[in-house]
């Protein structure tokens, strides 16, 4: 498992664990975290019902009530 030193990436560490939890509570068997590849980086490889997801994790922290309802995907 990799080793997160930046802010933004023990932020990212903590969402993943929490969709990690998530998934697990659906009766997903997480099979690999962070998987690394030359071409790119999975955040979650999971299985479930004999198929498998590649899920990518978004994760943002706010500090302030400027921008309550933000989505993830909206920040990319």
């Amino acid at each position: 498992m990799k080793r997160f030193s930046s802010e933004n990436q023990k932020v990212g560490r903590v969402g993943e664990d929490v969709a990690c939890r998530f998934l697990e509570q659906k009766a997903f068997l997480i099979y690999e975290r962070n998987y690394t590849k030359p071409w790119g980086e999975i955040d979650i490889v999971a299985l479930k019902d004999k198929e498998i997801h590649f899920i990518e994790v978004k994760t943002i922290s706010v500090l302030d009530d400027s921008e309550p309802w933000i989505r993830p995907a909206e920040k990319m």
